[in-house]
């Protein structure tokens, strides 16, 4: 089995160090060895303009790592499908390989990974780490951001309910590969229309179309640990979570 682990990347250099170094201790875990698991990660860097790239290569003897650019910034939903395309072309094994995102941002554990494989060993085709879950809560994410996030998967909740899903917008889920490979069938490479963070939860209803079956885990978002600024425009996305009600419900 393969975990292909997508980072979308923008401006991460002092971020991405740090978790790349706990990736390496998660490649090391005995529990990995014992299912002879392997990693690899996929950084698609979206246009960084600054060490993101160079501070990534530094860990290509730890642990195998793969490269993706944009030229410019084009958005987490471009980043995101980079990725997705990348790691599809890499699998070898659709029922056995599993797709990982996460940001890379030093904002999710990599450590969380464990719980998620034990929860497809379950049967479940799609993890989602979920601040939402019992025992999930954000630490350092400031009062405008929690509101927005609590508020988008609320609305969501209601209007395109999801059995088990209560954390739509967390970038942070362990899926089947062979459901990734439908979405990516189904709408022709696209996976969603969403260029930024609303395509996170867009891509988690399609998936569900696709019949994968979802399961949470409690997730601790330590945005505390991140340095530098939100990359998030905060107008931006909650006019396209209004075009994904609209759409959804149209």
């Amino acid at each position: 089995m393969k975990i292909f682990v997508v980072l979308p990347a923008y401006n991460e250099a002092e971020n991405i160090p740090s978790l790349l170094e706990q990736f390496v201790k998660l490649k090391e875990n005995p529990y990995l060895a014992s299912k002879g698991i392997q990693l690899s990660i996929i950084l698609v860097d979206d246009g960084s303009k600054e060490q993101t790239v160079q501070r990534a290569k530094d860990f290509s003897k730890k642990i195998q790592i793969i490269i993706e650019q944009h030229p410019h910034n084009l958005g987490l939903g471009q980043a995101l499908r980079t990725g997705f395309k990348k790691a599809l072309s890499l699998v070898e094994e659709d029922d056995h390989d599993l797709i990982l995102t996460m940001d890379a941002d030093n904002s999710h554990s990599p450590e969380l990974t464990l719980r998620m494989l034990k929860k497809i060993e379950e049967g479940y085709d799609l993890i989602i780490a979920s601040r939402y879950s019992p025992q999930g809560k954000e630490i350092g994410l400031n009062f405008l951001r929690r509101l927005l996030s609590f508020f988008c998967s609320f609305i969501l909740r209601i209007f395109v309910p999801l059995k088990n899903v209560r954390d739509y917008s967390s970038g942070f889920r362990l899926i089947r590969a062979k459901f990734l490979k439908e979405l990516a069938e189904k709408t022709k490479g696209d996976f969603f229309k969403d260029t930024g963070f609303v395509a996170t939860a867009e891509v988690l209803i399609e998936l569900v179309k696709c019949g994968a079956k979802v399961e949470e885990v409690p997730l601790i978002l330590r945005y505390d640990l991140k340095k530098g600024k939100s990359k998030m425009n905060v107008v931006k996305t909650i006019l396209g979570y209004g075009r994904l009600l609209f759409y959804k419900n149209s």
